[in-house]
């Protein structure tokens, strides 16, 4: 029967590199995730703005797609 010997100071070692690692790497995917965040905020910040210089027909979602207002639901019955 062959006896079997384990280095637990090197799997120690091993799992604590690992876990290490991986620390870094989430650190690493939230900051990339916090600039995202920040510009996406910018993105719709500017589209808010920019919507308030426009005429209200003119208006557009964050989709990009035309907001309804009366008038341009008037017109578009008047036109059927």
């Amino acid at each position: 029967m062959a006896i079997i010997t384990i280095d637990t100071e090197k799997d120690i070692q091993a799992l604590n590199e690992g876990r290490q690692n991986l620390i870094s790497e989430i650190q690493k995917l939230d900051a990339t995730r916090n600039v995202l965040v920040e510009q996406l905020q910018n993105l719709e910040g500017s589209i808010k703005f920019l919507n308030g210089k426009v005429a209200p027909e003119q208006q557009t979602t964050e989709g990009g797609e035309e907001i309804a207002t009366e008038e341009s639901a008037e017109e578009s019955t008047s036109n059927e």
